[in-house]
């Protein structure tokens, strides 16, 4: 089955770093921005697929403290974070929700972290986890909350590789050809 098309439902997992000083927004305003209203992200999936996609059924669930800082879960030399930075981040969030979230009944995870370092770019994927006792492909998503009070368009991108789309490539093999 096409893992882009039908109900595809999301855990919404706020987590926050162990000296996070910022005050997040309530879970309501991003339950809110996963509805199927312009210009929100169900409504987005809805319009991008011809209403052959929705993701109905997205709850948030949050705010979780990390056990850890922002820097002890970085390398500051790398820009991006790498499989080990994201497989801690992803552990300890899910771990911290799993007794809140029946992980079973949602196609998708997103991580949505507070005071997420800028320079770490953002992350979505299609990858194998172990959850509440199913191992499977989840489609997950690393994203800031920062983005979500600006514009909606890079959550919707990240989620377009939890879906198992990827990047368009140019004639010349490079990604991010626009022109």
């Amino acid at each position: 089955m096409d893992p882009a098309l039908g109900n595809k439902p999301f855990a919404v997992l706020l987590c926050r770093f162990s000296d996070s000083t910022a005050a997040p927004q309530e879970a309501a305003f991003y339950q809110t921005a996963f509805d199927n209203t312009y210009p929100h992200i169900g409504h987005y999936w809805r319009d991008v697929s011809g209403a052959q996609l929705n993701i109905d059924g997205t709850q948030v669930y949050g705010w979780y403290t990390l056990p850890n800082r922002a820097s002890d879960y970085f390398d500051t030399s790398t820009t991006y974070p790498t499989p080990a930075e994201r497989s801690k981040l992803w552990d300890d969030c899910t771990s911290l929700a799993d007794p809140a979230v029946d992980y079973t009944a949602y196609y998708g995870v997103i991580l949505v972290f507070q005071d997420w370092p800028e320079s770490k770019g953002r992350f979505g994927d299609w990858r194998q986890y172990t959850l509440d006792g199913q191992t499977r492909i989840w489609g997950i998503t690393f994203v800031s909350a920062t983005d979500f009070g600006t514009s909606l368009a890079l959550i919707k991108h990240e989620m377009g590789h939890a879906f198992n789309m990827r990047h368009s490539i140019g004639a010349d093999g490079r990604a991010y050809i626009s022109r």
